[in-house]
C-alpha cells in the first residue's frame, strides 16, 4: 500500500481543504465505455483512495447517477 502522503496535495482556494493533484474521473463507473460490475467499480475507487487520491470528478450525468452510486 502506498502512503497517502506520497501524492502531493494543493490547498483548494481559500477553503483550507487539501486536494490531491490528481483526480479520479468516475465516468467509467457509470458504464461510459462498458458495463462494470459493482465489485470492479468499488475496487477501482478503493485503489484510488489507497493511492492518496481524494479529488473525485463525478456527475449525475455519468450513467444517470450510476457513478455516484
Amino acid at each position: 500500500m502506498v502512503s497517502q502522503s506520497a501524492l502531493p496535495r494543493r490547498t483548494l482556494g481559500r477553503t483550507g481543504l487539501e486536494a490531491s493533484i490528481l483526480g479520479f474521473g468516475t465516468a467509467p463507473l457509470g458504464d461510459l465505455f462498458l458495463e462494470l460490475d459493482d465489485q470492479t467499480a468499488i475496487a477501482a475507487a478503493s485503489r484510488a483512495f489507497e493511492l492518496g487520491i481524494n479529488l473525485l470528478d463525478t456527475s449525475p450525468h455519468y450513467g444517470n447517477g450510476l457513478s455516484e452510486h
